[in-house]
């Protein structure tokens, strides 16, 4: 790496980035999305159920998961990868999430455009929003 990337200002100066804060989604243009009828009390169990000591793994697990797995379902053409390494020539990253394009063969390997999904996470938020950035970078 050319410098340290580990803070978000050092990602946003090197990259030439700019960092905003802005309202980008519009709900009244938002299509409405059902769920299926069983979907509504396995999450409800899950959020009951949920504990201090696997926190993060749970949520991933149990709560993030079956959100994605419904999507993925919705549109064929797409891939869904979990803990994949993606990088650059100056990041190495390893999203918790990433989708993919399907690749035209229909053999399922990450294929461009990329899509990421990522968890700032409270204890740790400067830390998460450095990661989001890097992940972002790669993707």
């Amino acid at each position: 790496m050319p410098q340290n990337l580990n803070q978000v200002q050092d990602l946003l100066t090197h990259y030439h980035l700019n960092y905003q804060v802005a309202e980008f989604l519009d709900f009244n243009q938002a299509p409405t999305v059902t769920v299926p009828e069983w979907f509504k009390p396995e999450l409800r169990f899950a959020i009951a159920n949920r504990g201090g000591p696997d926190k993060e793994a749970f949520t991933c697990e149990f709560i993030i998961v079956p959100f994605l797995r419904e999507a993925w379902k919705r549109h064929s053409h797409l891939s869904l990868f979990s803990q994949v390494q993606i990088k650059t020539e100056e990041l190495t990253v390893i999203p918790d999430y990433l989708v993919t394009a399907k690749h035209p063969t229909g053999y399922k390997t990450i294929y461009k455009p990329l899509l990421l999904t990522v968890e700032a996470k409270n204890e740790q938020f400067e830390e998460g929003w450095t990661q989001a950035l890097q992940q972002a970078v790669v993707c």
